[in-house]
């Protein structure tokens, strides 16, 4: 059946069921509504399909839907209906339309109004602000946000876990509609958000979405100095509380909390951040073992280190410990066979945070040998790819230190370390993010360079094979560039205007792969002629 033909077929049976619903209410039939609601959920159901009919479908809105919605004195589960089906459909009506719907659903979220209605409109709203904001026409809900405001407010203080939900995200839509409105309102929207974390993040849905809230708050302009000064206090007590008396969920997503806040501080972090949330940070890591806490550590750490790094830096502790003292000794803990090896996950971001910010304040060369050591005892991939990260964001900004230094430190099997980290490199890159994959890119053509234009002696056994390789770890970093290039070739109607920035907010130079790897080929090198056979063979 084509596409035609199916709508007709649709509105052929709404019209037909309706007809027999006004038959049921005209001879006194309790039950006439039911039908009714079973039209509005087809409606609503086929969206994609009516939208090709919008005359019939605004038709149907302004002649059916609309006007029973402010005459019916029915069911509430009805009127919930004919809410969801109205704002499904709220980006084709014309603005008068949409304003009379906006204070309908005003109404219904309203304490007098039966629970159902409330958390249907509640569902309505959501969808309204989005199609409005979608659309441009956010400003039609400006008059209304202070009363629907207060309705959802009151509405969470009486419903259950999965209402709650609903009512975050209808809040995160409507906030966006007007940040000038959260501003002037912070008195009550950010004390919410405070209560919602403290009562309800123990469920994993609420704990994400006062995530998204605190989030999107942190970034409105204005907000920032308010959000400190109400929120820091809480989360410092409750990462300095004993472990005893605090909900175990409570520190994971304090510290999440504490990384918003100080990565929209600015360059300079407000003195709270550093008199009060970094050493009540550091304490609560110190005495804790639980992999949550100390992943979502490290992203805090990494947030306070790339948004204000001299700042940290000068920090000092008590007996003159200094932030970098601190951070690289936690590193050392992460990295620890001892320590359980999911909690190394997030070591990787910190530590190429730190080596591009802090490399002047801290010794590398440690940092480095305790990657290379738990790239090796590791057996968690994401831990190893992690690690692997770390050491392609450094040879982007420090190739010949870096290169000298893998060359001259052993690997597993008696090879050097330079060797084994592209082995492990080459096997991790089909498996990485975007973004990881282009700076991986960027690496293995700089390394590429680097090898087969020097053609120096130390880097000779990577133009060699191992026992169980079928070619040279060289020439497997080639097929990777080459094989990048085809896919860029064959997505070349994909744009991409992301700009892909490592840690230390370098911008990375473009990079034509296709170019890169034909003047690879052509260069008059003899380490280029000894990778020629394998390319002829393999690509």
């Amino acid at each position: 059946m084509d596409e035609v033909k199916l709508v007709n077929a649709l509105w052929a049976a709404v019209s037909r069921h309706l007809m027999e619903a006004n038959e049921m209410r005209h001879n006194q039939n309790p039950h006439w509504w039911k039908r009714y609601e079973s039209c509005l959920r087809v409606v609503s159901t086929f969206r994609q399909r009516l939208l090709d009919d919008e005359t019939s479908l605004k038709r149907f809105l302004e002649q059916v839907v609309l006007p029973d919605l402010q005459s019916l004195n029915v069911s509430p589960f009805l009127l919930s209906q004919l809410l969801i089906t109205a704002s499904c459909y709220c980006d084709i009506l014309p603005d008068e339309l949409v304003t009379r719907l906006l204070q309908v659903t005003q109404d219904a979220t309203q304490g007098h109004q039966p629970m159902c209605l409330r958390v249907s409109s509640t569902r309505a709203l959501r969808q309204i602000g989005s199609h409005l904001a979608h659309s441009g026409r956010g400003a039609l809900m400006v008059p209304f946000l202070p009363a629907l405001l207060e309705a959802l407010v009151s509405l969470t203080a009486c419903s259950s876990l999965d209402v709650v939900a609903i009512v975050i995200e209808c809040l995160l839509v409507l906030f966006k509609v007007d940040t000038s409105f959260v501003v002037r309102h912070e008195p009550r929207i950010v004390p919410l958000g405070v209560a919602l974390f403290l009562k309800s993040s123990h469920d994993p849905l609420i704990a994400s979405l006062v995530d998204d809230y605190f989030a999107f708050l942190c970034g409105v302009e204005g907000l920032h100095e308010p959000l400190v000064q109400r929120l820091l206090p809480t989360l410092v007590s409750i990462l300095h509380a004993p472990k005893e008396k605090v909900p175990s969920h409570l520190a994971p997503a304090a510290i999440d909390l504490l990384t918003h806040l100080v990565a929209h501080g600015g360059e300079s972090l407000p003195d709270a951040f550093l008199q009060q949330g970094f050493p009540a940070l550091f304490q609560h890591l110190a005495a804790s073992d639980d992999a949550a806490t100390l992943q979502n550590g490290c992203e805090c750490l990494a947030a306070f280190i790339s948004t204000a790094p001299g700042q940290v830096a000068a920090w000092r502790g008590e007996h003159g410990v200094t932030a970098p003292y601190l951070v690289t000794e936690f590193i050392g803990r992460l990295l620890d066979p001892q320590t359980a090896e999911h909690c190394a996950t997030c070591a990787g971001l910190l530590i190429s945070t730190v080596l591009s910010h802090w490399r002047h304040q801290v010794d590398a060369e440690p940092l480095l040998r305790a990657v290379l050591s738990k790239l090796q005892s590791t057996h968690v991939f994401s831990v190893a790819q992690g690690l692997v990260m770390v050491l392609v964001r450094l040879l982007l900004v420090e190739t010949e230190p870096l290169l000298h230094f893998l060359t001259s430190v052993p690997g597993p099997h008696g090879e050097s370390a330079l060797r084994f980290v592209l082995e492990q490199w080459v096997s991790k890159h089909p498996h990485l993010n975007r973004s990881d994959a282009k700076l991986s890119c960027h690496g293995l053509a700089r390394l590429l360079e680097f090898v087969l234009v020097r053609n120096d002696i130390q880097f000779d056994e990577l133009f060699q094979r191992g026992e169980k390789q079928e070619m040279p770890v060289l020439a497997l970093a080639l097929k990777v560039l080459i094989q990048a290039a085809n896919d860029m070739d064959e997505a070349a109607s994909e744009s991409d205007e992301d700009e892909y920035r490592y840690a230390g907010k370098e911008q990375l130079p473009p990079l034509d792969l296709q170019c890169f790897v034909r003047q690879v080929m052509s260069l008059p090198s003899s380490s280029v002629a000894r990778l020629q056979p394998f390319i002829d063979q393999r690509f």
